[in-house]
């Protein structure tokens, strides 16, 4: 077979192959990503939990609860990957500062690349599709968290693997308050985390209730208290 024929002949298996019912989740522990998880777990996925370290300030409390998380759940084992030293290509705070603002917080293109090593786990895996906790407000704060985004992702992926792959996005119509109210009603808000700045100490998660996630949490949690 000549390689100039390769693509073809793969994507064409690929319009053949028998879907699974399994998603890699993007899951940091989160309020989304945890929303997102008991929405794919509901919709009958095999959902394999995908933790990124990449350096951040938080990485200790995320990994911890993503673990915990997952457990509860019954989703498969967290997969973990380390790529902390994304940090000598750009300066973010969220990787070993302390980010406040949106524009502490912004590294580029972070969740493009956190969604092409999901595709690739996705193949290892035999899945389906990928996802990510998206919701509504997350339109125009980061280019690479907008619903056109992972719609392209989900394009250039298909591309790239030579056969269809789905990037789902179960909370991608709902507002701050009603994702948090899943996570509540499932019990395991205290097995999220918003912080960008949380540490672990003494067996416990400490947040800084200062910036923009630990405000926007507060806010969203208190309103439906």
């Amino acid at each position: 077979m000549s390689v100039k024929t390769k693509w073809n002949v793969d994507f064409l298996d690929g319009l053949k192959r028998v879907k699974t019912n399994r998603v890699v989740l993007l899951y940091s522990s989160g309020i989304d990503s945890t929303a997102t998880a008991i929405l794919l777990k509901e919709q009958g996925y095999e959902v394999f939990p995908l933790f990124i370290y990449y350096g951040q300030s938080n990485s200790e409390v995320e990994s911890k609860l993503a673990d915990e998380g997952a457990c509860y759940l019954g989703l498969n084992k967290v997969q973990k990957i380390e790529i902390s030293n994304l940090a000598t290509l750009c300066s973010s705070k969220l990787m070993g500062g302390e980010a406040i603002n949106a524009k502490d917080a912004w590294l580029p293109a972070r969740n493009t690349l956190f969604l092409i090593l999901g595709g690739i786990y996705a193949q290892t895996v035999n899945a389906d599709a990928i996802s990510i906790g998206y919701g509504t407000y997350d339109n125009f704060v980061f280019g690479d968290n907008m619903l056109v985004h992972h719609q392209l992702v989900e394009v250039l992926l298909t591309l790239s693997l030579a056969r269809e792959i789905e990037v789902v996005l179960p909370i991608k119509s709902m507002d701050k308050t009603e994702v948090a109210n899943i996570v509540r009603s499932h019990g395991m808000l205290d097995l999220t985390v918003s912080c960008w700045n949380a540490k672990w100490e003494d067996g416990k998660v400490v947040v800084c209730n200062k910036c923009a996630n630990c405000l926007e949490r507060n806010a969203n949690i208190e309103e439906e208290e």
